[in-house]
């Protein structure tokens, strides 16, 4: 089935390094709403090659780490939010 405008086909990049992965997200015709990693060069240098995506500099591994649960609220919110914008339409 393919996706007519207004309809966007959306991807989250966790562990996502220096963006080769939202390169072939983007390349797929998809586009990265987020991306999170723990490193901070990392993500330093992956906003420099996708400045589109908000990023988040988080551990996403251990549940013991002050930033784990938040940036999974944070990803659960902001998918929501952009399924709910392709299907109105917005």
């Amino acid at each position: 089935m393919a996706l007519t405008p207004p309809h966007t086909l959306v991807a989250v990049d966790l562990f996502s390094g220096f963006g080769g992965l939202t390169k072939g997200i983007e390349d797929a015709g998809f586009t990265t709403i987020t991306a999170a990693d723990h490193n901070a060069y990392t993500v330093e240098v992956r906003e420099a090659n996708h400045p589109s995506a908000v990023r988040w500099i988080a551990d996403l591994v251990n549940p013991e780490a002050a930033d784990y649960h938040s940036v999974r609220l944070r990803l659960i919110a902001k998918s929501a939010a952009a399924a709910c914008s392709a299907s109105s339409g917005a």
